[in-house]
């Protein structure tokens, strides 16, 4: 079983729920197996963290390579592509401001976080809009767009002769999790193991006052709501609301 997806939609959650069931099949998490990504991994600063998780990517990599008469079960997420951009501003500003005091906000601080947004948008957009073709289909070839995605629904099951693959969106994840995973893998789950969420974490006030002030480039806005990303899993009125959540700046260049 691999819980595999773009970062800041959710994994972890899933990762730590199976595990804690015990299954009897191994449990592994990665947001890339690609000898591309990879090698960008590797290219950034050095840390033991970092090495640590290369090492198991690098084993499981193998796995997968190596097994392929091994059918594997897939468990992928998607989400709000907005909300994610957000979410990847804060996990990577929080290594820079380590000692944020949630009762005593810089009054600059949003606007640092704008900025620094304005500059890393480019890349929280091209993490989303190929990962599906760069990493699922690549690796699995395994075409997520090739069938509609039921939105009422919330998820998808995708058949294949390599491996089986649950498509869940991150927003319906509390409401139809117990059905999804026990039409996929025939488990229940009592209730979900949640981690790593933004409500839980020490920035939530400064989450939510950058929400209050900050100003979105507009062009960021437009471009992910209009990728084939967004289009295929989100309905023309659940984009809507998507993007008028935010504020925005439309005359903001592109950094």
């Amino acid at each position: 079983v691999i819980v595999y997806s773009v970062e800041k939609t959710g994994t972890q959650t899933i990762y730590y729920t199976l595990k804690s069931l015990q299954l009897r099949d191994p449990v592994y998490h990665t947001h890339y197996l690609t000898t591309v990504a990879i090698n960008r991994i590797v290219a950034g600063p050095k840390t033991h963290r970092k090495q640590t998780k290369l090492n198991e990517i690098s084993k499981l990599k193998q796995r997968v390579r190596f097994g392929r008469h091994k059918h594997w079960r897939i468990i992928t997420l998607v989400r709000n592509p907005i909300a994610r951009s957000i979410s990847a501003l804060f996990h990577i500003y929080k290594k820079y401001e380590p000692n944020w005091d949630v009762g005593n906000i810089p009054a600059e601080t949003v606007k640092d976080l704008q900025n620094h947004y304005a500059r890393k948008v480019d890349n929280y957009i091209s993490q989303m809009a190929k990962w599906f073709e760069d990493e699922l289909q690549q690796f699995f070839g395994i075409d997520v767009y090739a069938q509609p995605f039921p939105h009422e629904q919330g998820y998808m099951i995708l058949r294949s002769r390599r491996a089986d693959v649950l498509v869940i969106r991150l927003e319906n994840l509390n409401v139809c999790y117990r059905q999804a995973f026990s039409e996929f893998m025939d488990i229940d789950i009592p209730q979900l193991e949640h981690h790593n969420r933004s409500e839980d974490k020490g920035y939530r006030e400064i989450y939510k006052r950058f929400k209050e002030e900050a100003l979105l480039p507009g062009w960021a806005v437009e471009e992910m709501c209009s990728l084939r990303y967004t289009q295929h899993f989100y309905t023309p009125q659940e984009i809507e609301r998507f993007r008028s959540a935010w504020k925005t700046a439309p005359d903001a260049p592109r950094e």
